[in-house]
């Protein structure tokens, strides 16, 4: 079962976005 690459793609920025979110909290405190 594979998945569409706009589907792959959207949960990548997701992840992304969780990273660069949780280095903007390390970096805050």
């Amino acid at each position: 079962d594979r998945k569409h690459p706009n589907e792959i793609q959207r949960e990548i920025d997701r992840h992304r976005e969780l990273l660069s979110r949780r280095e903007d909290y390390d970096f805050a405190s």
